[in-house]
């Protein structure tokens, strides 16, 4: 699809927030979160903060099962590309929380996996202000926008058996480039870590002479998808959305062009462009998604290449989300509750189709 350069990075929610890593957590405030981070030195969470970073850590999940299925065979490219799309979901009957939508021909074609399903709902039975978040986002998508367009992710395939270590190089198709001849883009995958305890993944892409390009690209659903539109969407605005986007927008699930944020509001932030009248026929972008450590697979180390999840040096949990990868079984984690900082591990085995994830116990 629509391509350029495009680094796809996930970093720590502490850099992202205005405050830094400057915040005293010590003791709760309004609006704060009892979940707090274990370090005074790192800005506490508040409640919306803490469901933007479990939505991210979520959806980061989602693409990550999403990807085998670009290499997968018969399987339409949008596929993958659309795992985000409020598309794809509905508001669970409650009325809180959402699920994939069964009456999607993904879901009805058997696409959706029971591992997709499961990491989805089991950050939602955990906690109830997060369920609240994700239908709030959808049902802000159905209000505001025409459901005509989806947000096309069409570098999830470079997330194929990527195991946290690199940096680690592979290609992925684009079908709107003239690469002298070469129509792939090369994705080179590293991890760098960062202060308040999280990593960076860096996905960073190079493409030339794309005519339409756009780090996250407006496609169509009609684009190997749906036959016809959502009578739930209402609006009139012809703008990709997802439910993880929350409400009102999600500061750790972030799009930019050039350095510049995307307004979710307006079609242009995702519309392509040319790169032929770029220098070199270059274009750059990013798209940035801020997940919890421990919700990533395989070792996690610190900014001083010290090995995550130990008791020394544990993981700081500063969000509502008490789940961990099945990789962190036993390690420990410690999170601010009230002011008073608690040492645990990941140790309750949650398994849901076919996943398992281990809960935090004091």
């Amino acid at each position: 699809m629509k391509q350029g350069y495009l680094s796809l990075i996930l970093i720590s929610s502490a850099a992202s927030l205005a405050a830094g890593c400057a915040m005293d957590a010590s003791s709760s405030s309004e609006g704060v979160n009892s979940v707090q981070s274990a370090s005074t030195s790192c800005a506490a969470l508040t409640t919306a903060q803490s469901n933007e970073v479990t939505a991210a850590s979520v959806a980061m999940q989602l693409l990550r099962l999403a990807a085998p299925q670009t290499s997968a065979k018969n399987a339409p490219p949008s596929l993958a590309w659309s795992i985000l799309a409020s598309q794809r979901y509905r508001v669970q009957s409650s009325g809180t929380g959402i699920e994939f939508d069964p009456n999607d021909n993904f879901y009805e074609g058997g696409w959706v996996t029971s591992a997709m399903q499961a990491v989805l709902s089991i950050p939602q039975s955990q906690d109830a202000n997060f369920a609240a978040f994700l239908s709030q986002g959808l049902q802000a998508a159905y209000a505001n926008t025409n459901g005509l367009v989806y947000p096309a992710f069409t570098a999830v395939g470079a997330l194929n058996n990527y195991n946290g270590k690199g940096p680690t190089t592979s290609y992925v198709s684009c079908s709107t480039c003239n690469n002298y001849g070469n129509d792939a883009f090369a994705v080179t995958l590293s991890t760098v870590p960062q202060s308040c305890g999280l990593n960076v993944y860096n996905f960073a892409e190079t493409v030339y002479w794309d005519y339409e390009y756009a780090p996250l690209f407006a496609d169509s659903i009609y684009d190997n998808w749906k036959t016809g539109t959502n009578p739930l969407y209402k609006g009139s605005n012809a703008v990709p959305t997802m439910p993880f986007n929350g409400p009102s927008g999600n500061p750790y699930l972030v799009v930019s062009i050039d350095g510049t944020p995307v307004n979710w509001s307006s079609a242009s932030s995702f519309s392509g462009v040319n790169c032929s009248n770029n220098t070199n026929r270059v274009c750059t972008g990013s798209i940035e998604i801020d997940p919890a450590p421990y919700s990533e697979p395989g070792p996690q180390y610190d900014v001083n290449g010290n090995l995550q999840g130990t008791q020394s040096n544990p993981f700081m949990i500063s969000t509502n989300l008490l789940l961990a990868d099945a990789s962190h079984q036993g390690q420990w984690a410690s999170r601010t509750v009230n002011g008073v900082p608690t040492m645990g591990t990941f140790s309750i085995a949650v398994t849901k189709g076919g996943i398992t994830q281990y809960q935090w116990v004091a």
